[in-house]
């Protein structure tokens, strides 16, 4: 455990080292899910800033992103130089493919996507 906090404090030291080995402007968003279920994907990214309502607009072609879910999960620790936002996507079809899109990200000329997944087989 003592090892893992040494890393991430290193981690922290070396983003935030002054002779610009990675700067702010470097780090991108990190968006990623996981699985929340046989009906459920959990959208996760960062951000600079706390969100007030994480927000993740989602649907079934990257077209017709016509479903929105929110939520109040913004957190951040004191090595960390930036907020993990969590939102849950619930009552997902079993084996489909969707298409999403956290609506803050760090930096606007980040590749916008949008972002896909595939659910569970079996719902």
């Amino acid at each position: 455990m003592g090892r893992l906090l040494s890393v991430a404090a290193l981690a922290a030291a070396v983003i935030s080292c002054a002779n610009g080995l990675v700067s702010k402007n470097e780090i991108n968003s990190q968006i990623r899910v996981a699985y929340a279920g046989p009906t459920g994907m959990t959208v996760s990214w960062n951000t600079f800033e706390q969100v007030n309502i994480p927000t993740v607009i989602y649907g079934l072609t990257p077209f017709a992103m016509i479903h929105v879910a929110t939520s109040r999960t913004s957190v951040t620790y004191n090595t960390s130089l930036t907020y993990n936002n969590h939102v849950k996507l619930t009552n997902l079809r079993p084996d489909t493919t969707y298409y999403y899109l956290p609506t803050s990200l760090i930096k606007t000329n980040e590749p916008r996507g949008p972002y896909s997944f595939k659910t569970s087989k079996y719902g």
